[in-house]
């Protein structure tokens, strides 16, 4: 009797114990707007670590709501119990729900939105979803592993009952497998009644699961448990190449037919085309104009009388001697940037704005009414079609790869169809033949840089004698033609008169290099700039709470450490 009378007095004191726990549970089930009655979880696991899992959640909501939200992690660090962790991403496939939703995605995570906008309801609701949760290659060093987060820690609400049923593709050692429950990175539970049956896993938690808590299974398996598909990943790795190499051969077809110039025959010119300046000589022989081509132009004006460039400190000045008073539009533009302050210019003056007429002029020659006077149009029409098609095929590609197992050999695959992918687009450039007055002025350039670079000392001599500042004339093309320094190398051992706007007392060498040491800086002054600064964002780390809750055994896994998971709430 005594026993009795002992036993059923333990009875009392643990229930008085245990129910201030319940109490405030069930009292605070009723604040939140929603609670989960059951979360039911059902995973059939292939063997190429596969994971088909349908979820069926049965909601009651305490407060007017339009339904439930559902994340899915996608990019995340997978934490075991011994410390080591491995970086994973995933794929959702075949995403299915019962009810109306709308799925998005970030960069860490899958959001399913599930409900009606135009609708509130209150009370039980149930929902049911289904989805692919592709993990591919197995993470674990030495073996494999089931990891699993079959409640994830981010629930913002009460889960009163969940089960859970996991199929194997094939036998295992139950005596490996274990769960943990609890805040993020709890190990071990006491909580699980599980059952296994064969290849097959079925369980339930004991207690309920309050907000942000989760459950997780972790089986150990032998190395080489889950097992790639060598045929499609064989096939990804085919597309991955394949698909590169017939565009290229595409756009080399289209290069052929369309974009092949015909052959420029060299004929040496001593002089560049009559009546074009620089610029004019820059666009025709490339098809477009850069700020460097534009800056010349300071040295034609100054060989022109307009203006003189004189050392100042280190530096230079450049002072207006004249008004521009010709027809060229880009030499009347060039001026009035260099002396809208006034009729001397410094560097410093320079540097805060004269970008914006270099612009000017490089948008003036840069227009599609100009290439269509250099190229054939039809074959400007073509490369734009090839570049479609480039980023097209790369976009196939990528999707190719994302639908793939992403092993070393899909990684390798990728990531040369994207070199080939490379040569195409660089080949693609070259698909815009020239009309019969762009092949006409290309040849002519062309024999005139070919005089620039191949020039010998007697013909120059010649030259300079006929016309004392003929070396400064031919300068400002020279820049433009990329030949500039081989054309001053030419000059050092022959005597030439200074040029008519330079101040500066230098021997005829000397005047060289200080036109070419002033041109370079005048032409990084003229370019810059102002500087965009912006902030900084910092980054996030994954935390988590730590942390022992019950005994059991962990398999090595953690609450929220493994695989899937994520969480939810109500909208």
């Amino acid at each position: 009797m005594k026993k009795v009378k002992s036993l059923l007095c333990s009875l009392f004191i643990l229930i008085i114990a245990v129910l201030p726990a319940f109490n405030a549970f069930a009292a605070g089930e009723k604040y939140y707007p929603y609670v989960i009655d059951n979360y039911d979880v059902k995973i059939d696991v292939d063997e190429d670590n596969i994971l088909h899992i349908t979820e069926t959640i049965d909601v009651n909501f305490n407060e007017a709501r339009h339904g439930i939200y559902r994340t899915i992690p996608r990019r995340f660090a997978v934490e075991r119990e011994d410390g080591s962790s491995s970086n994973a991403k995933i794929k959702v496939k075949h995403f299915q729900c019962s009810d109306d939703y709308d799925l998005s995605s970030t960069g860490d995570e899958y959001t399913i939105q599930i409900g009606d906008a135009n609708r509130t309801i209150t009370g039980s609701h149930t929902y049911v979803l289904s989805y692919d949760y592709i993990i591919g290659k197995d993470l674990l060093e030495g073996a494999d592993e089931f990891y699993y987060n079959i409640i994830g820690t981010e629930w913002d609400t009460a889960i009163q009952n969940v089960t859970f049923e996991i199929n194997m593709p094939k036998a295992f050692d139950s005596s490996k497998l274990g769960f943990s429950a609890g805040y993020k990175g709890e190990v071990g539970t006491e909580a699980v009644d599980y059952s296994v049956d064969g290849n097959r896993i079925t369980g339930k938690m004991t207690m309920p699961l309050g907000s942000r808590m989760g459950l997780t299974a972790r089986l150990e398996l032998p190395e080489g448990y889950f097992q790639i598909n060598k045929t499609k990943e064989n096939m990804s790795v085919a597309g991955l190449l394949t698909l590169p190499c017939i565009l290229l051969i595409a756009v080399l077809i289209i290069w052929r037919i369309f974009g092949k110039d015909k052959k420029v025959i060299d004929v040496v010119e001593f002089y560049p085309p009559e009546g074009m300046n620089c610029v004019d000589v820059a666009y025709w022989y490339k098809g477009a104009v850069t700020g460097e081509d534009v800056v010349p132009l300071l040295i034609e004006l100054a060989n022109e009388g307009y203006l003189t460039i004189n050392e100042r400190d280190g530096s230079y000045i450049i002072k207006r001697v004249k008004s521009y008073d010709g027809d060229d539009q880009s030499k009347k533009t060039f001026m009035n940037g260099l002396f809208m302050h006034g009729d001397t210019t410094y560097k410093s003056r320079l540097e805060k704005d004269f970008y914006i007429y270099i612009d000017m002029i490089k948008e003036s020659y840069n227009t599609s009414r100009n290439r269509r006077k250099v190229f054939v149009n039809h074959s400007l029409t073509m490369r734009i079609i090839c570049w479609v098609f480039i980023i097209g095929f790369m976009f196939v590609n990528y999707m190719i790869f994302e639908d793939s197992y992403q092993t070393a050999s899909c990684i390798y695959a990728l990531i040369g169809g994207y070199v080939i992918y490379l040569c195409a687009f660089i080949i693609s450039f070259f698909v815009r033949k020239r009309t019969d007055d762009g092949h006409r002025m290309l040849q002519m350039i062309n024999g005139f840089k070919i005089f620039l670079e191949t020039a010998e000392k007697e013909k120059l001599e010649a030259l300079v004698e006929d016309d004392p500042q003929y070396f400064y004339n031919i300068l400002p093309y020279t820049y433009v033609l990329g030949v500039s320094k081989k054309w001053v190398e030419k000059f050092e051992p022959i005597a030439m008169e200074p040029p008519v706007w330079c101040g500066t007392d230098y021997h005829s060498l000397g005047y060289i290099y200080f036109i070419n040491s002033t041109f370079r800086d005048c032409s990084r002054s003229m370019q810059v700039r102002p500087v965009e600064t912006g902030g900084s964002s910092g980054g996030h780390s994954l935390g988590g709470s730590s942390g022992v809750s019950g005994g059991g055994f962990s398999g090595g896994g953690m609450s929220g450490g493994g695989f899937g998971g994520g969480g939810g709430g109500s909208w």
